[in-house]
């Protein structure tokens, strides 16, 4: 990744999302891609938007690298603090709902189960 001050031919802006692994694209260390399912609600004259990113993980970590440095640049030494600490902070909320989503596919008896949470089954009539 590189510094870039161009514009975009478009501009996404996002309101929501998640993220995942995509473990058949590595990237060049062989750690598994990362996935980005991003929402937008922008009033641009259509409805929501939404796109997936595949991005290996090193081109995520070089891309967070230089919105590190902008904000150190040209926010303040104190907004690059904070941006960090909400970065670990939200991994602090995702381990935690991993953990979870992790007990309950330990624990349950089908796929359906499993992909809500417990609340739908195949395994039996409900």
């Amino acid at each position: 990744m590189h510094i870039r001050k161009t514009r975009p031919s478009q501009v996404f802006v996002v309101t929501g999302g998640g993220a995942g692994l995509a473990p058949e694209m590595p990237c060049d260390h062989g750690l598994p891609s990362l996935t980005f399912h991003l929402f937008s609600k922008h009033d641009g004259g259509e409805g929501p938007q939404d796109i997936g990113i595949v991005m290996p993980t090193c081109a995520t970590a070089q891309l967070v690298g230089a919105a590190l440095a902008f904000l150190k640049t040209y926010v303040g030494d104190d907004s690059a603090q904070t941006f960090v600490e909400e970065v670990h902070a939200a991994c602090d909320v995702a381990l935690r709902q991993l953990a979870v989503a992790q007990a309950a596919t330990e624990s349950s008896c089908c796929e359906a189960g499993v992909r809500s949470h417990g609340r739908e089954h195949t395994c039996r009539n409900s």
